[in-house]
């Protein structure tokens, strides 16, 4: 909505909630388009990137050199990312029996980053306030209810600094002890250096009250990795192949932190280099004292592996494997974990009946069977935890530590158990190649954050953006189990050949998901209350519980009558189904389960080439899937507090009745509905790739090998009915159950590319 509009609504918000209208026909006039508040915040931003190789060696010794620069400008303005970075590979014969190979890369990151809450801040601004003061100063928040500092002044004037510095390197031996048995081993370490440094100072809203806030913080990890395997290969009398492997594998990380903050600066001169100056003590407007912290962390696994692989006259091959790993995150007990798998395939195609099969290239059957663990939790959630808390006794401050967690004495590892049927077929001289494959997978003993009730004693103390806060604690639990089940197919074709060529390449897959348990007595968790997710015994993991729209209340239904749980139960409010038919909306009766995983999946390549010409075209789509949009959710609550969707302009009023939009009223909680639930399937052209390679006779001329000039687009198209962004957006990253929800996530950009290359 512009700012006239957007007046209009707010003065039918404040009718409609029984108080006076805030603006005259006048004043809603002078109001005019207002400020667009995400074309001041978007930009046209540019890349670089340039990399540098050199390939050198011998018979004995081989060395490759790269280097790297990538510089990218962010569409959000003072956003950025650079990046330096260098390689180096080495692999030398020492001798007959002897190689020593190496691969070490080095990096070095600097980015100003986004503040996390500035998207939603940008689409929650109304129009009507400006960026900038009469004087040129800016505007600090928003001049109504809903408290947003001003987003142009936050991107403009906070530093939001990481300098990260990363290097990743690994030697690796291997002897020959006799003819077909090596012994290899490798020792890699990857250690990561990460800076972060803020400042929030006085001038922008969320450190105004502060006098400036200023927090640095810094993270090391270490993280090595040792393997050690015997490998025997022998080929007996051209018939049968073995190969038997053994080993032993140790891996170890630790991680160290600390963060240190200081407010109520005389001056925002210095920004975070002169903590000294300010107060640690102070209190921020959410309760939150920037003292100093620090933490670490450890964890380890040991492994012992072993495999045979097993093939009779190429035609039949066997695979038998065995892991055994312990991880210390698990509790006294329960740290092992052992993982066998098996697969057997036939290369049919090596038969003597079907040797001679005109246009069969291969045919091969394959079937398999494993067990898997995951370990990806936190270190130490067996254990029950303690928290830092200040005390006041006597009027004096006290130090003291409370539980913040209780002890898991059973925690172990998730488990999952794969089975997989699948065919590979080459068809006229492999010009066509297929892969088809089914799946079955089962997961047990899921590794789930379960919330724990109020009334545990525990108290669980995050901070989000800044801000203190405090959900129910939660505990890690190993819980119930979920499948997962789907079809894979893969096709690559070469449709022309000669001088103009042409190969596609399609991969489609189908995969289905639902949860089979959750514990004893337990068909549903909703992790948070104020997001769509749940999990629930019979639905895909990351499904919707949801309200049911059902247009706006009639015109004569008297409020005790009216089917909604919001606060605005006068005829034109939102009106939801009665699922159970009691007479009202309650969560326990009528809410509904919605499934968000898509039907498929696919990515379609063509690459075309002709004499010196080629041209790649990638494109990549979903179908069926659904996203929450909770950024629609929010501008169509029609307050009058925060800007508004133009959705709006179609509300009801009293002489606009024909209409499924409800009226403006001011309730600032929102409804959880599947009015907000999109389908977000799409087509997008992911890549699209135009080049040109000069001819050898006339770049051989400058004395260079290959020059090649090409043009890049990236996430160029897409067409979708999803109404946000972007369609596959996610705001709780790789959350298996808080999926598919859109909370003023960073977009995907379009880019456009040009590149030249050169080889010597």
């Amino acid at each position: 909505m512009n700012a006239k509009e957007w007046g209009a609504l707010r003065n039918d918000a404040l009718i409609n909630s029984n108080k006076s209208p805030q603006y005259t026909a006048a004043q809603l006039d002078s109001l005019g388009e207002g400020t667009d508040w995400q074309k001041a915040a978007f930009r046209q931003a540019a890349i670089q990137n340039h990399n540098l190789s050199v390939l050198t060696g011998n018979d004995k010794t081989r060395v490759a050199i790269s280097g790297n620069y990538f510089k990218q400008d962010g569409v959000l303005i003072n956003s950025d990312f650079e990046r330096y970075s260098g390689r180096l590979n080495l692999d030398h014969e020492y001798s007959n029996r002897l190689r020593i190979g190496s691969y070490i890369t080095a990096s070095q990151i600097s980015s100003n980053v986004a503040p996390q809450a500035v998207v939603p801040a940008l689409l929650l601004m109304s129009p009507a306030v400006p960026i900038y003061n009469p004087d040129g100063s800016f505007v600090l928040r928003n001049l109504f209810e809903g408290v947003y500092g001003n987003p142009i002044n936050t991107l403009k004037n906070q530093i939001n600094e990481t300098k990260t510095g990363r290097f990743l390197g690994n030697v690796s031996a291997e002897y020959k002890i006799i003819e077909g048995l090596t012994f290899k081993v490798l020792a890699g370490a990857d250690v990561l250096n990460n800076k972060q440094n803020r400042y929030l100072p006085s001038t922008v809203y969320e450190g105004s009250g502060l006098g400036g806030l200023a927090q640095v913080g810094s993270i090391f990890s270490t993280n090595w990795l040792n393997e050690n395997t015997i490998n025997y290969t022998r080929r007996i009398k051209n018939v049968h192949n073995l190969n038997v492997l053994a080993g032993f594998t140790q891996q170890e990380s630790v991680t160290k932190g600390s963060v240190s903050g200081s407010s109520g600066y005389a001056t925002d001169a210095f920004d975070y280099n002169n903590q000294q100056a300010g107060n640690v003590t102070s209190i921020n407007a959410s309760g939150f004292a920037p003292s100093p912290s620090s933490f670490a962390s450890r964890w380890a696994l040991r492994s012992f592996l072993g495999r045979v692989n097993y093939g009779y006259r190429d035609k039949y091959l066997l695979t038998v494997s065995l892991r055994a790993d312990g991880s210390s995150k698990f509790a006294p007990g329960h740290k092992w974990g052992y993982f066998p798998s098996a697969a057997v395939a036939w290369n049919a195609s090596n038969e003597d009946f079907l040797s001679q099969v005109k246009n069969l290239g291969h045919l091969k059957f394959r079937l398999s069977a494993g067990l898997i663990g995951n370990q990806q939790i936190p270190s130490y959630q067996s254990f029950s935890q303690l928290s830092y808390f200040r005390y006041n006794f006597g009027n004096n401050t006290v130090s003291g530590f409370a539980p913040n967690s209780i002890a898991n004495p059973n925690l172990t590892w998730e488990k999952t158990a794969q089975y997989d049927l699948g065919a590979d077929l080459g068809l006229l001289k492999d010009r066509v190649v297929i892969a088809a494959d089914i799946y079955y997978k089962k997961t047990t003993d899921l590794l789930l954050n379960v919330p724990l009730p109020s009334t545990s004693g525990l108290w669980n103390i995050v901070v989000v953006n800044g801000s203190l806060s405090t959900p129910n604690p939660q505990v890690y639990q190993n819980y119930g189990a979920v499948e997962n089940k789907g079809f894979e197919l893969a096709v690559a074709t070469k449709n022309l050949v000669g001088k103009f060529q042409w190969s596609t390449s399609l991969v489609y897959a189908v995969n289905r998901n639902k949860v089979l348990s959750l514990g004893d007595g337990i068909d549903q968790i909703i992790p948070n209350s104020a997001l769509p997710s749940i999990a629930a015994v019979g639905k895909p993991i990351g499904s919707f519980i949801v309200y049911e729209t059902d247009g706006v209340i009639p015109v004569g239904t008297s409020p005790d009558k009216a089917l909604t749980p919001a606060a605005n139960k006068n005829p034109g409010g939102q009106q939801y189904k009665d699922i159970n038919g009691d007479g009202k909306i309650t969560q326990a009766g009528d809410r509904v389960i919605i499934a968000n995983q898509p039907k498929f999946i696919a990515g379609l390549t063509n690459t075309f080439s002709y004499r010196n010409f080629d041209l790649s075209i990638f494109l990549q789509t979903s179908y069926g899937n659904k996203l929450y949009n909770q950024n629609r959710a929010t501008l169509e609550l029609g307050t009058g507090y925060t800007g508004a969707s133009t959705t709006l302009l179609n509300r009801w009023t009293p002489t606009n009745t024909n209409t499924d939009v409800h009226s403006a009223y001011q309730d600032p909680a929102a409804t959880i509905s599947d009015r907000f639930i999109e389908d977000a399937s799409y087509i997008r052209l992911k890549n699209l790739t135009f080049g040109y390679t000069f001819p050898e006779h006339l770049v051989n001329k400058a004395k260079v090998k290959n020059i090649r000039v090409y043009i890049s687009l990236q996430n160029y198209l897409t067409l979708t009915k999803y109404t946000g962004y972007d369609p596959e957006v996610s705001s709780n990253g790789q959350s298996a159950i808080d999926q598919g929800v859109d909370n003023g996530a960073y977009p995907n950009s379009k880019t456009f590319l040009g590149g030249l290359s050169f080889s010597f």
